[in-house]
């Protein structure tokens, strides 16, 4: 199981990076990022997983063609990768040395900070009312080879979909990291994503930080370290960005509170500081597919990200251009929401 476990962490820390790089493109001299082109990545598969999820799901096909599509897809975007950028992972590779040597002291104990909390996720358990739902549904799909045919709290079959969930299939993402590792959804869910999806929030904060103090590293490493401190003091709801990050972060609703609403203002910032590249705007619609897919919430929660950004650029640069594609990349999001208004 331990082997298992092993492989499937160190797909999930490879595969997004690989996948990332092709939305990040080759970067100027000190700003390449390995964080960088894993959160993109992530983005990325986040995204694929729900263009090939949704029609599955209507169509009523088994888990294990959706499994099988997504790893071929995930499979040729990483070998195009590897191919493609096969220099830009050499010159990151000789420089990582050199960058370590060089990293701080905040740097450091804000690295101790992290796996601390990555400990806790591991060595101790939070049992939390609603995996009765989101890990019994990614159980149910694995036992029974189905997306979202069987209600987990019965065994019968549903009537019909349920509405509020069907189209933000996270649980069935985890059904299919199940089917690839063979790990049990709920190992999975409690110990195995936690270790994988808390530095991911952590490392959007930091390409955030970057991005905040143009590049100082020292400034970045303050703003990780005072964020992640931050975070132990947070639970005061169990609503709380902190709460829901440090406690539970294997749902759909904290990955897209804890990883993609951050990574959107991420993007809102490359904008209004005049950085945007042309394939970021590739990037920002897999954004809006990618906060579909986590949770019902993010359909409409990473447009209004979007939408504050963009009204911003309007009233305060008179810039209407920008706004316009802005409201082009959130057509996923008002389709999603379409179809869950007028039915299905």
């Amino acid at each position: 199981m331990l082997i298992r476990i092993g492989l499937l962490g160190a797909a999930m820390g490879m595969i997004p990076f690989l996948v990332g790089m092709l939305y990040t493109g080759k970067q100027k001299e000190g700003e390449e990022s390995v964080l960088k082109n894993w959160c993109s990545g992530f983005v990325a598969c986040f995204a694929l997983f729900q263009i090939l999820a949704i029609p599955c799901t209507f169509l009523k096909r088994s888990l294990s063609l959706l499994a099988a599509l997504y790893l071929l897809a995930l499979l040729a975007l990483s070998v195009a990768s590897l191919i493609i950028n096969r220099r830009r992972i050499a010159d990151m590779v000789r420089s990582f040395p050199a960058a370590a040597r060089g990293a701080s002291f905040a740097a450091v104990f804000a690295l101790l900070v992290i796996l601390f909390q990555m400990f806790v996720y591991a060595r101790y358990t939070h049992v939390d009312d609603d995996d009765a739902f989101y890990v019994a549904t990614a159980q149910t799909a694995v036992q029974t080879d189905s997306i979202f045919r069987v209600n987990p709290y019965t065994g019968g079959k549903y009537k019909s979909f349920p509405s509020r969930y069907v189209l933000s299939p996270f649980p069935i993402f985890i059904a299919v990291l199940s089917k690839f590792s063979g790990v049990h959804a709920a190992m999975l869910a409690h110990t195995v994503l936690p270790l994988v999806l808390l530095p991911l929030a952590y490392a959007v904060l930091f390409i955030t930080g970057r991005e905040l103090f143009a590049g100082d590293r020292k400034k970045t490493a303050f703003f990780v370290l005072f964020a992640a401190v931050i975070q132990m003091y947070c639970f005061s709801t169990t609503h709380t960005q902190g709460t829901v990050m440090l406690l539970r972060i294997w749902q759909g609703k904290a990955v897209l509170a804890s990883v993609l609403l951050p990574f959107a203002f991420y993007m809102g910032l490359r904008l209004t500081q005049e950085k945007w590249q042309p394939r970021d705007w590739v990037l920002t619609v897999h954004l809006m597919l990618a906060c579909c897919m986590v949770s019902s919430m993010g359909i409409m929660l990473g447009a209004i990200m979007l939408g504050i950004f963009g009204i911003t650029l309007a009233l305060c640069r008179r810039q209407l251009k920008k706004p316009c594609g802005l409201l082009l990349c959130c057509i996923p999001n008002l389709l999603f929401a379409a179809i869950y208004l007028l039915g299905f």
